[in-house]
């Protein structure tokens, strides 16, 4: 039995980092997926940040992950899901401290 990674497959990144960088995007109001793709190329130090590497030759190497990447996981997540994890974040990061802003009870998710 063979397995997918052995069907030529790269190997994924993690999604909580892929997840980040849209959040990333979100956050520093980017327009599009391929603004998040030029920021990240033009900041690497972004991509240590968001643990975005994958194994290249056999070496793990921090790489910009192309903008399919982020639609498919888009995709696979729904647009629910994300705003339900976004939502989730924000109330989290608000009660932590770490961001300021005020919270819409009526626009979060139900339980």
């Amino acid at each position: 039995m063979t397995g997918r990674r052995g069907m030529g497959r790269r190997a994924s990144l993690p999604p909580s980092s892929i997840f980040m960088a849209l959040l990333l995007m979100y956050l520093r109001s980017m327009e599009s997926v391929l603004d998040l793709v030029r920021f990240l190329k033009t900041n690497p130090e972004w991509l240590v940040t968001l643990n975005l590497r994958r194994k290249v030759r056999g070496v793990m190497a921090y790489r910009v992950p192309g903008r399919s990447t982020f639609y498919k996981f888009a995709g696979r997540v729904g647009v629910n899901g994300i705003i339900e994890v976004f939502s989730m974040m924000v109330v989290r990061l608000i009660k932590m401290g770490i961001i300021r802003g005020e919270v819409d009870a009526e626009r979060l998710p139900g339980p």
